[in-house]
């Protein structure tokens, strides 16, 4: 028998392949990895990369697309794509061919680095210059940023690919500092030395860390040093202040320093203030005594004086700092919140005097009225028109006398706490009986005594009073010239 036996060819396969991220990135090229992971049914004859500007389909042959070959096989491969554009964005990816197709890689981006800068900064000047500070100022131009570089004696440009360090203090003669893109100024550095010159320089720079490229030709720079004339300083805000009048108020602060100065310094108080160098002793003016032609950083207290007035002026005052062959400097007082109150006082000095009923609420008041609780050695005559009265004529103890008017402060300074208040005592008035005749009687075996004709002297004009009553005999015997005891009443 025959047998017939069918040997079917295996079905092809395309490679497989995967893109890798790219390296060796610079401005204009950069190196591209792939992997040919399988080579398929058939051995891989060419691999490499497309690679495009545009995020698209990246195919070979198609519009836009650049295509590079890396050799053939499996396994990893790399090829450099040069002549890039800087500061550009490309999109790759990694393809493999055998006899059945290509196949491609995932598509992956990368970004060329910028080229170094075309212009430096314009119009490169020192700015402000103080005794300590030395500004430097420019026109920005077109850059990721700006090194900043100052030196006291020769230096070097700075290296592509070398990042330099940030460094303002040029106590040891030099100092650096990276600015960002479309700074325009900058006085941060600190160490200065009298009389000695600095020259600053200016480098852009586009991209960063080991990707850093500099513009180093002719950098712009200009030399300078700092201030050596006698120079004050104030700082600080101080808070407003409120007292009462006759009280120094709590404290406010601010600081007071100088460089280069010849002499003491004064600091002056506007008026109804004080200030003080230690919160403890005040006056109008403090002066201050440089040490080796220095002043470090004094706090200088201010406050309202206990002899600042009510109706003062205390807001946005100038505070004067002079001396020391400097130009004067001024620092203002708190623009609003500053006040003084008046201090409540008291009248003393006054007495009611008592008084025998006489038919009026007329008082008597004794003695010199007196302001209790003035301050600052002030001494004044109390002001105001009072008079005193009984509230009514009636007798009796402790009787409060009635104030008409007022007694009034001595001047915008003061306030009356509260208006004295008087009391006295109305006693009876004692009078007199007169007139009074005991009749004879006819012995009835009783003391009973009748009394006529008694009148009364001393009553008040107005009042009605009248006595009645009558007495006792001393027994009730019969006899002439009896003694009798009267018992009359009003």
């Amino acid at each position: 028998a025959t047998r017939t036996v069918n040997i079917l060819a295996p079905a092809s396969a395309p490679p497989s392949v995967s893109s890798s991220a790219a390296g060796s990135i610079v401005a204009t090229s950069a190196t591209l990895s792939g992997n040919v992971d399988n080579a398929g049914t058939s051995a891989v004859t060419a691999r490499g990369f497309v690679y495009s500007t545009m995020s698209m389909t990246l195919e070979i042959g198609a519009d836009g697309v650049t295509t590079l070959t890396g050799g053939s096989g499996t396994g990893s491969f790399s090829v450099p794509a040069e002549n890039l554009s800087p500061g550009t964005t490309y999109y790759f990816r990694a393809f493999a061919t055998n006899e059945t197709g290509t196949s491609y890689g995932e598509t992956l981006s990368f970004t060329t680095f910028k080229a170094e800068p075309l212009l430096h900064p314009a119009n490169f000047a020192a700015g402000t210059i103080t005794s300590s500070r030395i500004a430097a100022t420019w026109t920005a131009s077109e850059a990721d940023g700006y090194l900043l570089v100052v030196s006291s004696g020769a230096s070097s440009p700075p290296t592509d690919g070398a990042p330099v360090a940030d460094d303002t203090d040029v106590t040891d003669g030099t100092g650096a500092i990276n600015l960002a893109a479309g700074t325009t100024s900058y006085d941060g550095f600190t160490g200065f030395a009298a009389g000695q010159s600095y020259t600053f320089r200016i480098y852009a720079f586009n991209n960063s860390g080991s990707a850093i490229d500099y513009k180093t030709g002719s950098a712009p720079s200009f030399t300078a040093g700092i201030l050596t004339t006698p120079e004050l300083s104030i700082s600080g805000t101080p808070a407003p202040l409120t007292t009462t009048y006759g009280t120094p108020s709590s404290s406010t602060t601010f600081t007071v320093s100088g460089i280069y100065l010849t002499s003491t310094v004064s600091v002056t108080a506007p008026s109804g203030f004080e200030v003080s160098e230690d919160n403890t002793t005040y006056s109008s003016v403090v002066t201050l005594t440089p040490g080796s032609g220095s002043l470090a950083d004094t706090t200088i207290y201010l406050r309202l004086a206990a002899t600042a007035s009510v109706t003062g002026s205390y807001n946005a005052q100038t505070i004067n700092i002079s001396g020391g062959g400097a130009t004067p400097v001024t620092l203002a007082s708190a623009a609003t919140g500053h006040s003084v109150a008046p201090k409540a006082i008291n009248v003393t000095g006054l007495s009611a005097a008592d008084k025998i009923y006489d038919g009026t609420t007329a008082a008597t008041v004794v003695g010199s009225p007196a302001y209790e609780g003035l301050v600052n050695s002030e001494s004044f005559a109390v002001s105001g028109s009072v008079t005193w009265d009984f509230a009514d004529k009636q007798v009796g103890s402790g009787r409060p006398l009635t104030r008409t008017g007022d007694f009034t402060a001595p001047s915008a300074n003061y306030t009356i706490a509260a208006q004295p208040a008087l009391t006295a005592s109305i006693t009876a008035k004692p009078l007199t009986v007169t007139g009074a005749i005991v009749t004879t009687k006819t012995y009835d075996a009783t003391t009973t005594a009748t009394i006529t004709g008694a009148t009364l002297l001393g009553v008040v004009d107005g009042d009605s009073v009248t006595v009645s009553g009558g007495g006792a005999f001393n027994n009730a015997n019969a006899g002439e010239n009896k003694p009798v005891a009267t018992n009359l009443t009003l």
